[in-house]
């Protein structure tokens, strides 16, 4: 894919993603960042991994185990566990990332403009750069997006591509575990592209397929420990409760104390032997049953807290950063009005992603409706991929939970949506987008 280029433009692909790559480690050398919440959870289950205790033993299972697992075993590797090392790792995995999404976005469009307008932006985007900082999901999350996008739209012999295809997803179910539901949306892209229903129904069964053989270890091992069928975590039905209830008021995370609990769903809790507020494997079907119970009585105020999420996901700028990349800062009063100028850009910078994202979904979701019913009418990849996984995404913040930091594995969609809107803009007509359908 790169022999194909130009001598000019592999010059410029190097030259962004090496500054790319610098602005990366700068940021993790420069900017002081201790992991806090969730984030230093992670960091000591690494650490675990890292110290020889067995996955059995390890404190997980109410998150997805991909991330602190892989970091632990990084630990190993290295010989050394320290914070740096972790943020080092971050990094490597992140330079990945990026040429990854370059062969997936090449793949997808010759237009060389299209390619490095987005690459660049992908390259130099602030929270890309920010994350790298933050003990979490983010990074890692990101690479197995980029690898199923890539290994998605490249031609590869089905035998090795439908497999590769339900292990990457599995991993990154292990990592997020809302990604489950992932071979739904990779079978929906395949058949706007092919309109083929057995190929598309071969690839959906292959994929689950694999990715339940790589997921099962893991669930039987939550079976012995929980005594439940627990394909990864068990925090899915205490999220969907403190998000979905009579006193959130704005869609965010709540302590689960402050939600007034029915009489029934106390009674439950209390013939298992526990209490309201405990989070336990066992109690989460009874905080699920709850919120679901909440959501089919109150769909009006469930829609308005959607709404919020979203709003809170894509229309919050760029403030986690802030909040959670760059912690411990000591700043002059000069220096701090450098930070929030860049922390001013960074939000114009979201906004602007949002905004544009979500244009382009909404007049590609015309499209492909008026391409289901129209057997000869296929969506190529660059049309399917950013409008699915954007709508994708926004379902899962919709109904669970949102919050800025959540927006971090859109951002790719949102950045190809983005330069596609301005590519049409500039050859003034949107009819642009359409000449992708085939």
């Amino acid at each position: 894919m790169l022999s194909k280029l130009g001598k000019s433009n592999l010059l410029y692909f190097f030259a962004i993603t090496l500054v790319g790559i610098i602005f990366r480690m700068i940021w993790v050398f420069k900017i002081p960042n201790q992991p806090v919440s969730d984030f230093k959870g992670y960091y000591n289950l690494a650490l675990s991994i890292y110290r020889g205790i067995s996955l059995y033993q390890a404190g997980l299972g109410w998150q997805g185990m991909g991330y602190p697992v892989i970091l632990g075993f990084f630990f190993r590797l290295i010989g050394h566990a320290g914070i740096l090392t972790a943020k080092g790792f971050n990094v490597f995995i992140s330079a990945c990332t990026l040429v990854i999404f370059y062969l997936a976005i090449k793949k997808m469009t010759d237009r060389i403009s299209i390619v490095f307008m987005a690459y660049t932006i992908l390259a130099l985007l602030p929270n890309y750069i920010a994350y790298n900082n933050v003990l979490g999901t983010e990074v890692l999350f990101n690479f197995f997006l980029a690898g199923i996008v890539a290994i998605q739209v490249h031609d590869i012999r089905k035998l090795i591509k439908y497999p590769l295809l339900g292990i990457t997803i599995a991993f990154a179910a292990l990592t997020k575990p809302y990604f489950l539901a992932y071979p739904v949306v990779l079978a929906v892209i395949e058949w706007f592209k092919v309109k083929n229903l057995k190929q598309t129904g071969a690839m959906f069964l292959v994929v689950l397929l694999f990715m339940a053989i790589v997921i099962a270890p893991w669930t039987y091992r939550n079976y012995l420990k929980f005594g439940r069928f627990i394909p990864v975590s068990y925090n899915s039905g205490i999220v969907l409760f403190i998000n979905n209830n009579d006193v959130n008021a704005w869609g965010g995370w709540i302590p689960v104390g402050r939600v007034t609990p029915s009489p029934e769903l106390v009674k439950a809790i209390e013939a298992k032997g526990s209490k309201f507020g405990d989070i336990k494997p066992e109690l989460e079907p009874l905080y699920k049953n709850e919120a679901k119970r909440w959501i089919m009585t109150h769909p009006l105020e469930f829609m308005k807290l959607g709404f919020m999420r979203l709003k809170n996901t894509f229309f919050s700028g760029a403030q986690d950063i802030e909040k959670w990349a760059m912690s411990k800062l000591n700043l002059s009063i000069e220096n701090f009005r450098t930070l929030k100028v860049f922390l001013g850009i960074s939000d114009i910078i979201i906004y602007c992603l949002s905004v544009l994202g979500f244009i382009f979904v909404i007049f590609n979701v015309k499209t492909m409706l008026a391409s289901f019913f129209k057997k000869e009418k296929r969506i190529s990849y660059l049309i399917s991929v950013p409008t699915i996984n954007i709508l994708f995404f926004s379902a899962i913040f919709f109904v669970f939970e949102g919050q800025p930091r959540y927006n971090f594995p859109v951002l790719f969609f949102l950045v190809l949506s983005a330069v596609l809107c301005l590519e049409s803009i500039r050859i003034h007509s949107f009819s642009g987008w359409g000449s992708q359908a085939e």
